[in-house]
Order: C-alpha cells, then sequence, then structure tokens
C-alpha cells in the first residue's frame, strides 16, 4: 500500500488501537515507522480529535529516547523516525523489570499533551 510518498511494508506490531509497519520514504528512501490507527476508531467523531492531539504531542517533545514524528495525514497515520532493534516489549522481558514511575510520567505526559 502506497500513502502519498510513503510505501507501507510490514506490518511490526499491533495493539488495541493501531498497528505499527515499517515503511519507505520514497523522496529519501529511508526507512520509517508508520502507526495506522484502526480504521473502526478512526470513523467515532472523539478518536480523530485524539489523534490529532497525539500528532501534535509530538511536536513538544524532544528527546534522544522518544521517536521523532516525521509526518501525519488525518487519514490515521503517523510518520515516525525509524529506529532498529528491539520493542519496548521484548525489552522488558529480556530484562525481567518493570516500567518505573519516569517511565509512566513520559507516557502520561504524551498523552495529556
Amino acid at each position: 500500500m502506497r500513502l502519498k510518498y510513503i510505501e507501507l511494508m510490514e506490518e511490526l506490531n499491533a495493539g488495541g488501537t493501531a498497528k505499527v509497519h515499517k515503511g519507505l520514504d520514497t523522496r529519501t528512501g529511508y526507512p520509517v515507522a508508520v502507526k495506522e490507527l484502526d480504521k473502526v476508531l478512526l470513523s467515532k467523531p472523539n478518536m480523530r480529535d485524539l489523534f490529532k492531539k497525539e500528532a501534535n504531542a509530538y511536536l513538544y517533545l524532544d528527546h534522544p529516547n522518544i521517536v521523532r514524528l516525521e509526518d501525519f495525514f488525518e487519514e490515521g497515520y503517523l510518520v515516525l523516525e525509524y529506529i532498529e532493534g528491539k520493542n519496548l516489549r521484548e525489552y522488558i522481558d529480556r530484562k525481567s523489570t518493570r516500567l518505573n514511575s519516569s517511565h509512566l510520567v513520559i507516557s502520561y505526559a504524551v498523552f495529556c499533551l
């Protein structure tokens, strides 16, 4: 599937509200991560607003440990910086650890912006 200048490739992960695909930015040739909001959820008016809020939240976050927002499409796609490696679940499972309070604060901050 192609989304303007983004070519969607394999699915990397999926959750209750979205799927994440590896994609290719055909303008630059660089890989990207593409978060695709579930279409049923996107059809609900409040979810479209929450999606825009999430996209705007990324604009205020600038930290080496937070992926950068490259672009977003109101059709329900966030185009994010792609980082090769393990996902958070694999990291937690490998370390046999729990998220500490700083992780929770960061997660809460992202969704409250």
